[in-house]
C-alpha cells in the first residue's frame, strides 16, 4: 500500500480553499490545495493523500465525478472523502454516500465541527490502515503455518503409511479409528475389519505371553494406557496372524494422549514392530543352553564323584595331588552351578521355574549366608546392621540363591574389601533386604541394563571379574515370582546397594 500524507482540500472559490487550508494548516496538517477536480485526480495520482475535503458545485468535473472516479481506482478507493457543499438537499446526501463518502460539511461551516470530524475521520483511516496491515500480516502467518502444516502432515502421512512399525491409533473406549499399512501386514486384518471395533472384543485370536500363557484382554497395552493415563512400554505379545497362518511376535507400546491440562486419556497410540525372527531366535539359543547344561550336568557329576572316591582315600594320597583333587572338585561345583543358572534361565523365560514354597525365618537364612559367604574372605568385614526377626512365604532354596549371588557380587566388586552391610526392615507389609557395599559401583550408562540376561557391566575393564551376567537376571525373576521386586541404586566409584521386598507371611497367596 502507497504511504499516504496530508489532506487534500478541493474547491473552486479561492476563498474557502484559502480558508480551510489555513484552519488545516494551523492546526498542524499538511494540507494540499486543488481548484478543480481535474487538478485533484492529478494530485491523488502523484501522491494519495490521508483525507479529501472536496466541494461538490465545481466546473468541470463536479464533486461526485471526482468522487466516482477515485473510488472506481484501486489505489485511492480507500481514501475518506468528506462533502464539502452550501447544498444540503437530501438527495445530494444520499447520492454522495451511495458514491462511498463517509460525511458531509455543510458551508458555512463551523470550525470546531469541521476539525472534529476531520480528526474521528483521519483516526478512523489510521486505525483502518493499521487494521488492514495487522490482518494482512496475520494473514500471511497463517498462511505460513498452514503451508507448514501442511507439509509436515504430508511428511507425518508419507512416515505414517511406509514405515515398517504398525500403528493403531484408538479412542478412549479403545475403538480402532485408524491402523498404517504395516499394520494391517503384521497383523493380517484390514482396516475395514478393525474399524470401530475394539482389541478385547475377540479381534485378535489366541494372544499370549512369551511363556505361552494366555493374554487377559483387560491386560492389552492399550487398555492399561487407557485406564492409567501411563505409557506401556515394551511388552512382548504373541498374536495369531490369519493370512500366513502362523504365529507372530510383536513387541508393542501404547502411549495415551490426554487433553491440555486433562489426566484422563481420549486417545492412545499402539505403536508395534514385528520382533518373530528375534523370538525364534531367542528360542533356538534357550534351547541350546538348555541342552548344552544337561550335557554339562552328567559329566561334571561323574568328574565329582571319581574326585570324592579318591578324596575319601586320602590317607593313600600325597599332599600335592589331595590339593589338585580339592581343585577338581571345585572346579566340578563351579561347572555345576553354571549348568544350573542356564536351566533356570531356561525355566524362567518358558515360565517353568517351579517354586516349592514352605515358612521360612528369613532373618535365620541371611545369618547363615552370611555366615557361610563370610569363610571366603579376609578382607571384607560382612555386618548385619539391623535385623528384625520376620517370616515369609517361599522357597527356602531359591531365597538362598539370591542371596548368595547378591554377597559374592558384593565382595567380587569392592576389591580393595571394606564393609558389607546388609539390613532388614519390615515397612508397609513386606520385608526389605539391602546389602550394601562400597566398592567401584555401576557406571551411570550401564544401569539400565544391569537386570538383562548375560549382561556384565564391567566387561572389558579392570574390573571384569568374569562371570555370565546372568546372576541379577535369576535374582530378579525369583524375587518377583515371589511376589516382590527387587532394585539397587549406585554410585560409580562408591559402592552400590541391592534390595529386594518379600510379603510378610499372610500377606501373599500361595
Amino acid at each position: 500500500m502507497t504511504n499516504r500524507t496530508g489532506i487534500l482540500v478541493v474547491d473552486d472559490t479561492s476563498a474557502a480553499l484559502k480558508l480551510l487550508t489555513d484552519i488545516l494548516t494551523a492546526e498542524g496538517y499538511q494540507v494540499r490545495p486543488a481548484n478543480s477536480g481535474e487538478l485533484a485526480l492529478a494530485s491523488v495520482a502523484a501522491k494519495p493523500p490521508e483525507l479529501i475535503l472536496l466541494d461538490i458545485r465545481m466546473p468541470g468535473l463536479d464533486g461526485f465525478e471526482v468522487c466516482r472516479r477515485l473510488k472506481s481506482c484501486e489505489e485511492s478507493r480507500d481514501i475518506p472523502v468528506i462533502f464539502i457543499s452550501a447544498v444540503a438537499a437530501l438527495e445530494d446526501r444520499v447520492e454522495g454516500f451511495a458514491l462511498g463518502a463517509v460525511d458531509f460539511v455543510s458551508k458555512p461551516f463551523q470550525r470546531e465541527e469541521l476539525l472534529a470530524r476531520v480528526r474521528t475521520h483521519l483516526e478512523l483511516s489510521r486505525l483502518r490502515t493499521s487494521l488492514e496491515a495487522r490482518v494482512h500480516e496475520r494473514t500471511m502467518e497463517l498462511r505460513k503455518a498452514y503451508d507448514a502444516l501442511r507439509e509436515s502432515e504430508e511428511k507425518h502421512r508419507s512416515l505414517y503409511e511406509t514405515m515398517a512399525q504398525g500403528v493403531v491409533y484408538q479412542d478412549a473406549m479403545g475403538r480402532i479409528l485408524s491402523v498404517n499399512p504395516a499394520a494391517e501386514r503384521i497383523l493380517g486384518l484390514t482396516l475395514n475389519q478393525m474399524q470401530g471395533r475394539v482389541p478385547a472384543d475377540h479381534l485378535f485370536a489366541d494372544i499370549i505371553h512369551e511363556d505361552g500363557s494366555t493374554f487377559p484382554a483387560e491386560m492389552y497395552p492399550c487398555m492399561v494406557a487407557l485406564r492409567t493415563g501411563a505409557p506401556v512400554l515394551s511388552t512382548t505379545m504373541g498374536i495369531f496372524n490369519p493370512v500366513s497362518k502362523d504365529r507372530r511376535w510383536i513387541q508393542v507400546d501404547a502411549i495415551p494422549c490426554c487433553p491440555p491440562g486433562g489426566t484422563q486419556p481420549t486417545q492412545v497410540y499402539v505403536i508395534f514392530a514385528d520382533i518373530t525372527e528375534i523370538i525364534e531366535l531367542d528360542q533356538l539359543k534357550d534351547q541350546f543352553i538348555l541342552v548344552a547344561a544337561h550335557e554339562l550336568k552328567t559329566p561334571v557329576a561323574i568328574m565329582k564323584g571319581y574326585a570324592q572316591a579318591l578324596q575319601r582315600s586320602a590317607e593313600k594320597i600325597s599332599e600335592p595331588r589331595r590339593t589338585m583333587l580339592d581343585a577338581i572338585s571345585r572346579g566340578a561345583d563351579r561347572i555345576n552351578a553354571i549348568a544350573q543358572n542356564l536351566l533356570d534361565i531356561s525355566r524362567i523365560h518358558r515360565g517353568q521355574i517351579q517354586l516349592m514354597r514352605e515358612k521360612v525365618n528369613l532373618t535365620e537364612l541371611v545369618t547363615d549366608v552370611t555366615n557361610r559367604i563370610a569363610l571366603r574372605t579376609d578382607r571384607h568385614t560382612i555386618r548385619l546392621v539391623r535385623e528384625t526377626p520376620v517370616i515369609v512365604q517361599g522357597d527356602r532354596e531359591r531365597l538362598e540363591m539370591v542371596l548368595t549371588h547378591l554377597l559374592d557380587n558384593a565382595i567380587r566388586y569392592s576389591p580393595q574389601g571394606g564393609d558389607i552391610d546388609i539390613a532388614l526392615v519390615v515397612r508397609d507389609h513386606a520385608i526389605i533386604v539391602s546389602i550394601a557395599d562400597h566398592g567401584v559401583g555401576i557406571p551411570p550408562s550401564k544401569q539400565r541394563h544391569i537386570f538383562e540376561r548375560f549382561y556384565c557391566a564391567h566387561t572389558g575393564t579392570p574390573y571384569d571379574f568374569g562371570g555370565m551376567g546372568v546372576g541379577l537376571y535369576i535374582s530378579k525373576e525369583i524375587i518377583q515370582r515371589h511376589g516382590g521386586r527387587m532394585w539397587f541404586e549406585s554410585k560409580e566409584g562408591k559402592g552400590s546397594t541391592f534390595s529386594f521386598s518379600l510379603p510378610l507371611e499372610g500377606e501373599q497367596s500361595a
